[in-house]
């Protein structure tokens, strides 16, 4: 395919950081094959800078600032700029950018609109009836729907009454050349501060959001210390707000604040979780934790709570062990069994990386997604580049 011709897929998201939806979208518009496709970004509310340094320098990159509130006129400046970049994919990434995308793309006529869901928020576990008839509606307008697990396609499958042909599974993907198995976990350890005989409990966070549950970890640290004073919690990222400092009280409250370190979200999160022994989630909900998979790959054993499509990667005693969700007895326990018996924790350890290894390259991740680019396209854009645009401009203010 010339450069000319190659397929043009626009990705929108809420706004370009760290965490796990953005990690994946990053992903797929960083390593599509460009003789096939050309791929372009949008946020709606921004970026990190750390983030931003991460895209490619040839995927085109815009800010298309949403206002507080409905804001409909951001459905024409989004609209503009999709007939400007003549895009032909547009694929949209969890609520926030569903509708905005959807009516912009139908109004500039983009032949093909997909749309992402990647997880749930604490406070939208469940959606109202009028919301749930909303979503039923458009994702019956939407031309193609992707999900990360298991669980959020069943979820949306039964509620909003999609055909399986219409939905895909792309799990989350690794890279792993970047995440490996330190050869000397001590000096990872080192690196940051710790003794060798520190035995380190890790989990990393984009943001100190309620569905994290980090108060439960804390809690069920504080338990594992009781006995286990060698341990130490240490948090990666997160923002440096009042949730934040919700925590550092929690952890003076229950006095193991000498044991608990929280550390600002690096660029190479690998060289962290080289140096974890254990990795806990504590998460109320997840679609499919990339921090899991990436602690997998680097070597560390995991605990995790069993919601979501956490138990698609975490198999109980197989490859991680599962706990029930806020529940800091269970979670402690599960702890202090890996710190007690070495052999279950490097068997559970060595598992879980081979699953990875098998199962979440990131070379599989793209690969699906191309796959799905190039049928859609097949399928409808082909036959409908013989239709003339709905609008032939379309003002952008």
């Amino acid at each position: 395919m010339t450069s000319s011709n190659r397929i043009k897929v626009l990705h929108t998201i809420g706004r370009l950081e760290f965490g796990g939806m953005q990690s994946g979208v990053l992903k797929v518009v960083n390593q599509v094959d460009r003789n096939l496709f050309r791929p372009s970004l949008v946020s709606l509310r921004g970026f990190d800078q750390n983030a931003r340094d991460r895209l490619a320098t040839d995927v085109n990159f815009a800010v298309i600032a949403r206002k507080q509130g409905r804001d409909w006129r951001l459905v024409l400046k989004l609209a503009a700029y999709f007939s400007k970049e003549k895009v032909q994919i547009v694929h949209s990434h969890n609520w926030e950018t569903w509708l905005y995308t959807f009516l912009a793309a139908r109004y500039a006529g983009v032949p093909v609109i997909i749309h992402g869901e990647h997880g749930l928020e604490a406070d939208r576990l469940s959606d109202s009836k009028a919301r749930l008839a909303f979503k039923t509606m458009l994702a019956r307008q939407t031309d193609h729907l992707t999900t990360v697990s298991q669980d959020i396609a069943a979820r949306i499958s039964k509620h909003w009454h999609i055909k399986k042909q219409k939905l895909s599974v792309m799990s989350n993907g690794v890279d792993l050349q970047k995440f490996f198995p330190s050869a000397n976990r001590d000096d990872c350890k080192h690196r940051f501060g710790f003794e060798v005989e520190h035995f380190l409990i890790g989990t990393v966070v984009g943001r100190f959001t309620k569905v994290k549950d980090l108060p439960t970890l804390i809690r069920a640290f504080a338990l594992v210390n009781r006995t286990h004073s060698h341990a130490r919690l240490v948090v990666v990222g997160g923002e440096n707000d009042s949730s934040k400092a919700a925590l550092v009280t929690l952890t003076n409250e229950l006095g193991i604040n000498a044991y608990v370190h929280f550390i600002p979200l690096i660029s190479q999160v690998e060289k962290a979780m080289q140096a974890f022994d254990l990795y806990v989630n504590s998460s109320i909900y997840e679609g499919m934790s990339n921090t899991i998979l990436e602690a997998m790959a680097c070597g560390a054993a995991i605990v995790a709570t069993n919601v979501g499509g956490t138990p698609y990667i975490v198999q109980n005693r197989k490859t991680g062990l599962l706990v029930p969700a806020e529940s800091p007895d269970k979670m402690s326990e599960a702890i202090c069994s890996q710190i007690k018996d070495e052999r279950l924790r490097h068997n559970l350890a060595r598992q879980a990386r081979e699953m990875v290894q098998n199962n979440h390259s990131n070379e599989k991740f793209v690969q699906h997604h191309e796959a799905l680019y190039e049928k859609l396209y097949q399928k409808l854009v082909l036959k409908k580049t013989a239709a003339s645009p709905l609008t032939a401009s379309i003002p952008a203010n």
